[in-house]
């Protein structure tokens, strides 16, 4: 990319059910080289992935309560 080129970037909307959503990690989760998106929302009960890049929906764990971060996904990485 030239020095005077600027990234360019379009919104997708991914899921719209996260509420409370406060954390999103970019992780390779299925390791088929493409970067995945984990989502941590309070209000769900569930921790999910989405699988690029059709975006489908996984459940990784539920019925947890007080989820704080992801700091675990690293392992992902």
């Amino acid at each position: 990319m030239a020095a005077s080129s600027q990234a360019q970037f379009r919104e997708h909307v991914v899921a719209e059910d996260l509420k409370g959503a406060y954390q999103v990690v970019a992780a390779d989760v299925n390791r088929d080289g493409r970067v995945d998106l984990i989502g941590l929302a309070q209000n769900i009960g569930e921790l999910v992935w989405f699988e690029n890049p059709g975006w489908q929906r996984h459940v990784m764990a539920q019925g947890l309560k007080s989820w704080i971060n992801l700091a675990g996904a690293r392992r992902l990485r």
